[in-house]
């Protein structure tokens, strides 16, 4: 048996509101949905406003029966940082990529991945 996942950002579902979120979920017969929230922030302010846009959808999507899983880029971080970033068979360094290899990249990502699982989601995809 199959079930129906739709992919929604968590932050514009917010703005554009739930309701006609869930809604079309219905249409869809969707089970489970997933949060999008992008890249890793580094600004705190960012990173909360995408935390708690995270909790409000879990939070409601919840309450009318969905599953509800993040979903998140494993090693983009867009803002400026110190970390190591990849570097591709070529010997170009990746503009957004950071390398997995990093001791503090492992260490944000999973402090990260706590306070994204401490929203109630489901599950986590990367």
């Amino acid at each position: 048996m199959y079930r129906i996942s739709v992919p929604l950002i968590a932050n514009s579902a917010v703005e554009m509101g739930l309701e006609a979120h869930l809604k079309n979920l219905r249409r869809l017969n969707a089970d489970r949905v997933f949060l999008s929230i992008g890249e890793y922030y580094m600004s705190e302010q960012a990173r909360k406003r995408e935390m708690d846009a995270l909790r409000v959808c879990t939070d409601f999507f919840h309450q009318h029966g969905l599953e509800v899983g993040a979903w998140i880029w494993t090693f983009m971080i867009k803002d400026e940082n110190d970390l190591t970033h990849m570097v591709g068979i070529n010997g170009e360094t990746a503009a957004v990529e950071i390398c997995p290899s990093d001791a503090a990249f492992r260490k944000f990502a999973a402090d990260y991945l706590s306070e994204i699982a401490a929203c109630g989601v489901d599950l986590i995809q990367f």
